[in-house]
């Protein structure tokens, strides 16, 4: 583990130890003189955690924290469809369909409509149809 990282778990750990409702900085003083921990901000904490998920083995796969609705918004971009015919398939507006989309393309950590294709493909939510064509030399 990087050097880094060490400091950051030790100061998780620190954090986490029954202190009180809220988080405060290192140089501010508990009730009884000890110092209460070490303070991390949102994205610290976001490491650290995310690091802790990894080395447990007891992480969720991004697909598993989609809802249903951007699980069906996400098979039917990769199936082609547009903001538009998905919103009146599941009558919905578009500015909710687009939300959705919007939602499940941040926690997969996709940019752009082939990447979304390429995902939908590598977890086999949606098929390339057959070539039968032979291939001459």
């Amino acid at each position: 583990m990087a050097p880094y990282r060490s400091r950051i778990v030790a100061a998780w750990r620190l954090w986490l130890r029954p202190q009180g409702r809220h988080p405060v900085r290192s140089d501010s003083r508990h009730r009884n003189g000890r110092e209460r921990g070490q303070y991390l901000s949102p994205r610290a904490l976001k490491k650290v955690v995310k690091e802790h998920v990894k080395h447990t083995g007891t992480s969720v796969s991004s697909y598993d924290r989609l809802s249903a609705r951007e699980r069906e918004v996400l098979k039917l971009l990769a199936d082609g469809m547009v903001l538009k015919e998905i919103a009146v398939r599941l009558g919905l507006s578009i500015k909710t369909v687009d939300t959705h989309k919007t939602n499940m393309m941040h926690k997969l950590d996709l940019h752009d409509r082939s990447e979304v294709v390429k995902y939908a493909i590598q977890r086999k939510l949606i098929h390339l149809p057959s070539s039968n064509v032979a291939v001459e030399d």
